[in-house]
């Protein structure tokens, strides 16, 4: 648990505090649910939805930093992206196998079997930290909390704040093949229903079956509509990155090739947390920003990793046409989830405070400000 560390985070404080005018000027906590993006993400929209009310720790963590009723905390993604500000009702300690199918419903899970399962693995990791095993006599802190804001009534119970501008004006969109899709009226991106993700497992096995070799010419003349531009603008030498390479980093290849030094990262094929610390002259970003789950915390690492100056190279195929988006061939690829179209791109680099440039259908050039 945190405090208060990004701009979305302070005015979404903020915006609570205006109708909320006696709570404090910061949360007791700022905290995600769960130890992964996805978890983190199904768990926020479980509070939002008022499925989930209820969370535990183990008591050995909560004496660390014990949580008080009457406080209010900021539950956000994986990444940081607020979602919800909850007030703390109750606090109590129960026995890891004493934990009733009622408490598991409250914290979401739905069922005692689904609630064993998951805080088993988890519960004993942490008791492995503390040099302890776990067992049914292990004791855990109960939280019980009511979600304060966004408000019960005010249109987003059952509506998210979108994963890309964190905007409220939010809506259902369409259900299809049983998968939940949103849209947002702010940015205009639309994104299926988190808790209808890929697992990991699930998203990493899709990938293998991507058939994109470096050397494939067909493919580097796809690639090519945005090397192209994005080449025509890079200084002599400049120092770049593939964000989300994948398996044949054929664009990377291709820049390295004309002169400009580019290193990979990809979360399945390349995951080299070193290429994340550095900085660049350029970032692409190809058949990429689709997958994300956090859109809006991934433009945030996109600003630190550019350097003043810098390009940020995005190729994705844009949304137009919301009465074809049933049998759009981009939606039925069962891993991507987020979809942009090409004002949502200007939308994003306006809030950034850079340029923006759309030299072709499907390709975006953004500048970030010397």
């Amino acid at each position: 648990m945190t405090g208060i560390v990004s701009p979305a985070q302070r005015d979404f404080w903020s915006a609570f505090r205006e109708i909320n005018p006696a709570a404090p000027v910061t949360p007791a906590a700022v905290f995600a649910f769960d130890d992964n993006p996805k978890g983190a993400a199904f768990c926020a929209h479980a509070v939002l939805t008022g499925d989930k009310t209820a969370t535990s720790m183990l008591s050995l963590d909560a004496a660390m930093d014990p949580p008080r009723p009457g406080t209010f905390e900021m539950v956000t993604e994986f990444e940081g992206s607020p979602r919800a500000v909850i007030g703390i009702d109750r606090v109590d300690q129960v026995a890891f196998g004493a934990v009733d199918v009622d408490f598991a419903r409250a914290e979401g899970d739905g069922s005692l079997k689904a609630w064993r399962k998951l805080h088993a693995r988890y519960y004993g990791a942490r008791c492995a930290f503390h040099g302890v095993a776990l067992s049914d006599d292990t004791p855990l802190t109960r939280i019980f909390f009511s979600r304060l804001f966004p408000q019960q009534g005010s249109g987003v119970a059952h509506a998210p704040p979108c994963p890309l501008c964190n905007g409220s004006d939010t809506a259902p969109f369409r259900v299809v093949e049983d998968n939940r899709y949103w849209r947002c009226d702010h940015c205009q991106a639309r994104w299926l229903d988190p808790s209808d993700h890929l697992s990991l497992d699930q998203e990493h096995a899709h990938y293998l079956n991507h058939q994109n070799r470096v050397d494939d010419p067909a493919y580097r003349r796809f690639l090519a509509r945005l090397a192209k531009p994005l080449m025509g603008v890079l200084p002599s030498g400049s120092k770049g990155l593939d964000f989300g390479c994948g398996p044949g980093p054929a664009l990377a290849a291709m820049l390295t090739e004309a002169g400009h030094s580019t290193a990979l990262w990809d979360p399945f094929f390349q995951p080299d947390a070193a290429a994340l610390n550095g900085t660049y002259d350029f970032v692409t970003c190809t058949e990429v920003l689709e997958h994300l789950a956090d859109p809006a915390g991934t433009f945030a690492l996109f600003d630190r990793l550019l350097r003043p100056g810098g390009w940020l190279g995005l190729m994705t195929c844009f949304q137009t046409d919301d009465a074809a988006f049933d049998g759009w061939h981009y939606r039925k690829d069962p891993t991507h989830v987020v979809f942009y179209r090409a004002e949502t791109i200007a939308f994003i680099a306006d809030r950034l405070g850079w340029s923006c440039h759309i030299p072709a259908k499907d390709i975006a050039l953004l500048q970030k400000p010397h």
